[in-house]
Parts: C-alpha cells; structure tokens; sequence
C-alpha cells in the first residue's frame, strides 16, 4: 500500500511540474509578440532567438502571437506540423488585461479538451486543435517547447466563430401548394435560412433567406400539393474580421415535417 500511495505522489509531482504555468516576467516575454490575424494560417520555427525559460525541472523555449478578438466568441487554435512536436508542446493564452497569470492552457500530450488531434496521412502533419471561448480584447497565445525541438516549422490558425443563437421551429402549418413556417426569435443575428425538401436526409433541398431579425415566420409557396415536405431553419450572422466580411452560420434546428395540401 504505501509503494502505491509513494508510486501516485510521483505521478502528481511529476504533473504538477510539467503543467508550471508560462509566468515569466511580462516585460521579457511581451517583447518578442509577434501580431498574427484570425482566420489566417501562419508559420513559425521555433529557435533560440525566441523568448527562452530557464527552469529548475527542465528549460523551454517560447514564441509568443499577440490577436484580437472583436465580439465574443470561440476561437479554434489548430496547430500542424510534419514533425509529432505537437506531442511534447505546451500552449497557454493570455488576455492583454492580466499579462501574469494564464486564461487557458493546453498540453498535447495530455490531449486536454481537444476537439479534434491525430496524424493526416493526405497531408503528412500531425496536427491538434482546441476550441476556446473568449470575450472581446486582445490576447496572446505562448507556445513553448524544449530544445530538442527548435528549428521546427508549425503552421497554426486561430479560427473565429462570434457567439449568436440559434432557432428552432415552432410550428408548421400545410396550405395549398404550400405551408407556413414559425420559428422562436434569435438575438444577435441578421436573419434566417429555411431549407426543404422532400427527401428526408435533404437531399435536392431548397434555401429561402429572410435577411430580417425580426421577422419569426414564412409562407413558403409553389410548392407541390399533397407532397411531406421535410423543414428545418438556422441563423445567420453578418460582420467584418480582421477586414474581412465573413457570414457565420448557426447550427440547422431538427427537422420536422408537414404536408401540403
């Protein structure tokens, strides 16, 4: 018993040290930020003219990407490289508010919270992906890895998604050659998509756009009569990152269905 109690004290010690937080003092680190943009991929090798952490346990080397995030939302942090350094890496974000103590932090080795993390063989890269929610501000994400991997090129990507809601549909009425749809109002966004179809797993659908917030219902006519229509809705949301205009979608409510008459 007690050489099993001694073997897990070891466990956790050896975790606790593989999992220090990057709290180097600000004013090194903040010094070699690079600016990097959302949704644009980006490259980097990390080397020894990078920020460097001498530690008691073992040292690393850092790079450091400052981003801003303009509304509320979810960042997806995709890193890829032909070699598996992102095994022994660690990643932590900073807002620009507290540039002392990290708001997340993720090691691939552990695979925490990882939405997604493998080899692609098609492209030859390993690769591990997170996705992270975060409020508007700017901030930076520290990656940091020990010498035996300098001089190795990552690509990464911080993909934006605003935070809006989504919909579901109230209910769904049959008319002549057509039928009505309702759906629950959603904050935050610029309209509605209404897809239908007569086969159930969509196929040959049709899209009508109400490009009204407001707006919580359709007459979808020239339809069929006597046909079951399969129905289903979503958001959309409009707006400009990084100067670019993007068009975000929400998830597509459960389908129901209704039938013409």
């Amino acid at each position: 018993m007690k050489k099993v109690i001694s073997i897990v004290l070891s466990v956790v010690l050896l975790a606790s040290v593989l999992f220090i937080s990057f709290t180097a003092d600000a004013a090194g680190w903040l010094s070699y930020a690079r600016t990097v943009h959302l949704d644009e991929m980006f490259s980097d090798e990390l080397t020894e003219s990078g920020y460097y952490d001498e530690k008691s346990w073992y040292d690393e080397y850092y790079d450091v990407f400052k981003f801003t995030v303009p509304v509320k939302g979810k960042v997806n942090l995709r890193i890829e490289c032909e070699e598996n350094m992102v095994k022994y890496s660690n990643y932590y974000i900073y807002s620009s508010k507290n540039i002392d103590d990290s708001i997340w932090e993720g090691d691939s080795y552990w695979g925490n919270d990882k939405v997604a993390h493998g080899y692609s063989s098609g492209r030859g890269v390993y690769y591990d992906e997170w996705a992270i929610s975060l409020s508007a501000g700017s901030y930076y994400l520290v990656v940091g890895s020990t010498d035996n991997y300098l001089n190795v090129t990552s690509d990464y990507i911080l993909a934006f998604t605003p935070s809006f809601s989504n919909t579901s549909i109230n209910s769904l009425s049959g008319k002549n050659n057509a039928f009505k749809v309702k759906w629950k109002r959603a904050s935050g966004v610029d309209g509605y998509h209404i897809q239908y179809s007569l086969n159930k797993n969509m196929k040959s659908a049709k899209k009508v756009t109400v490009n009204k917030q407001s707006t919580v219902s359709k007459t979808v006519k020239k339809l069929r009569n006597k046909k079951k229509y399969y129905v289903r809705v979503r958001t959309y949301k409009k707006m400009k990152v990084e100067g670019v205009n993007h068009t975000y979608y929400g998830k597509w409510s459960t389908k129901k269905t209704v039938k013409t008459k």
